[in-house]
């Protein structure tokens, strides 16, 4: 039988707003010693890191992941820089074709606009109108459903299926949006699109979105605050 001890791995992020260091996840590696043969006493096998599973592998890009979004928050002292900073960070974290964030995610206001948005080139979005957009049923249906639903929702769009608008000018084959809850004001919403092709978002991709998003909140929140 081979002898297993744990080797235990740390990754601590520092929050700059809230001044203190936090444990985000722990993850405990078991890995063997190496096995002797009572033949010849020789090593059969051993294994490092390499061999991890690949749900500890995710587990660790999941981390890195939310470690670079916090490099990207902290360290700036404008919240027009950390948004940019940030959404650039996202688009290249889920290599998506363009992420932005909107205000306010409200049903019953009049307007809405595209307050910070990065793109691909190929792919660009309503930040370039520069205009406030007025509000229209459909939009208002699409935000109560965001606010209702409290977890990130998320599809992708192909010809023929309900949603599906070959005239859309933005090109948005695949979405990911939750809303965003700062400490002060109405409520942001969060989003993704893939308008390269119909993309199929995995659960680990919906949970890294909304760890994300908490992160965007707190560091608005702040911002807003200060304001």
């Amino acid at each position: 039988k081979g002898i297993f001890r744990p080797v235990t791995k740390y990754f601590f992020f520092l929050s700059a707003f809230h001044a203190e260091i936090r444990l985000d996840t722990v993850i405990s590696l078991t890995l063997p010693k190496v096995k002797m043969t009572e033949k010849n006493a020789s090593a059969t096998h051993v294994y490092d890191v390499e061999g991890m599973s690949e749900t500890l592998k995710t587990q660790t890009r999941f981390l890195e992941d939310l470690e670079r979004l916090d490099h990207a928050i902290m360290g700036v002292s404008d919240m027009e820089e950390m948004l940019n900073k940030t959404l650039n960070t996202v688009l290249k974290i889920f290599d998506c074709d363009r992420a932005w964030l909107l205000y306010p995610c409200d049903p019953a206001a009049n307007f809405w606009h595209i307050h910070m948005e990065v793109t691909k080139p190929e792919y660009p979005g309503a930040f370039t109108t520069g205009k406030d957009i007025p509000m229209t049923v459909d939009a208002a249906q699409a935000m109560k459903a965001v606010l209702d639903h409290g977890e990130p929702l998320y599809g992708n769009l192909s010809a023929g299926e309900p949603g599906w608008d070959p005239d859309d000018k933005y090109g948005v084959r695949a979405y990911m949006l939750t809303a965003i809850y700062p400490r002060m004001g109405k409520p942001w919403e969060f989003g993704l699109h893939q308008c390269s092709y119909a993309r199929n978002w995995t659960k680990d991709e919906a949970l890294l979105f909304k760890k994300i998003a908490v992160r965007i909140g707190d560091a608005l929140g702040i911002f807003l605050t200060i304001r």
